[in-house]
């Protein structure tokens, strides 16, 4: 995405995160979400399986906890 992308986006309110999943052989893939950022938590909540969430900058905004 490029800045005059981003701009776009955050001239309607809205932010691009990228949430990754793990897939059935275990690596990590991502899916881009155009959301307002007020809204993430609701996001995450009705993504069950997302295990983190990055801003298009890769900082992790999101991790899901882990178990050990």
């Amino acid at each position: 995405m490029n800045r005059q992308q981003r701009r776009a986006l955050e001239a309607k309110g809205l932010t691009v995160f990228l949430f990754f999943r793990a897939g059935p052989d275990g690596k990590l893939f991502f899916y881009p979400v155009e959301i307002p950022a007020a809204h993430l938590d609701d996001n995450i909540r009705l993504n069950p399986g997302t295990v983190k969430v990055e801003d298009v900058n890769g900082n992790v905004v999101w991790e899901a906890p882990r178990v050990h």
